[in-house]
């Protein structure tokens, strides 16, 4: 979650892309294919929920400069040529996604994908009830063209889970979710973008074989194969703010960010132990 500092620090860079950008040649620096990485679209104070008007202005903005597409289609041929494509993802199935982001994609026949948890799907009484989508919004979605992917069962940082208990959350609830749902799942996310060796090892013994991160930056940038880097969206986005993010200075910029937020992140987990 980020701090005043945090967004301080992003706000200063994203101000320093902009002064880049102005000095840059056209042409001399190309944008990256990207994954985007939501999470919820409504109205509550949530760091990680874009209100659905300012969602709407982001997904005409990268309709500019992007070829706006599904994640299928986005990972089966990177580095095609022409314009730079993205991908839109939503983590943590929440109902924001089905009752605000669905209609706008839709307007602009846009596919996304949304990365569920099988703690929330498999259980009715959630600890917020109605926070979360409904089987049957699920199947709406996939029906739609949606990518659906997993996320755990409970969503825990994978890193701090012994051996037992990371199998269990990459494999245990996953079928009886997907024979809930009639859907097989191929893309797991990892809660908090949290992954270190072992949770990779792990991820590719029990054949994820698509997996996906918060490192920020271009989304084929890993030098793992098969996987894939996103651009976290906040509500503290604001919209001249992506626009900034846009562009290959702020990619950059963002990526070398969030890489040293998460460094932080590991720094002090491993202090606190």
């Amino acid at each position: 979650m980020a701090t005043p500092l945090s967004l301080n620090v992003f706000q200063w860079l994203m101000k320093l892309a902009q002064a880049y950008n102005q000095v840059l040649p056209d042409g001399r620096w190309a944008l990256p294919d990207l994954i985007l990485c939501y999470h919820d679209i409504g109205f509550d104070a949530w760091e990680f929920t874009v209100r659905p008007r300012d969602f709407a202005r982001q997904i005409s903005l990268l309709k500019e400069k992007f070829q706006v597409v599904g994640l299928p289609e986005l990972l089966s041929a990177p580095g095609r040529a022409g314009l730079p494509r993205v991908a839109i993802t939503f983590d943590d199935g929440y109902l924001g996604v089905y009752r605000y982001a669905f209609p706008i994609l839709k307007k602009h026949h846009i596919t996304a994908a949304t990365f569920i948890t099988s703690g929330h799907s498999l259980n009715p009484k959630t600890p917020l009830p109605g926070k979360f989508l409904s089987t049957g919004q699920i199947k709406s979605l996939s029906r739609s063209g949606w990518q659906v992917g997993y996320h755990s069962h409970s969503h825990p940082d994978l890193t701090k889970l012994s051996t037992r208990a990371l199998s269990q959350e990459l494999n245990l609830h996953k079928i009886r979710l997907e024979n809930r749902l009639g859907l097989k799942f191929t893309h797991f996310a990892f809660p908090y973008g949290a992954y270190n060796l072992s949770t990779l090892d792990a991820a590719f013994a029990s054949g994820w074989p698509y997996l996906f991160t918060v490192d920020g930056g271009p989304a084929f940038t890993s030098q793992t194969p098969h996987l894939f880097h996103r651009v976290t969206i906040s509500r503290l986005i604001t919209v001249p703010l992506f626009a900034t993010l846009l562009t290959p200075a702020g990619i950059t910029l963002n990526h070398l960010f969030t890489r040293v937020l998460r460094a932080k992140d590991r720094l002090f987990s491993r202090a606190s132990v």
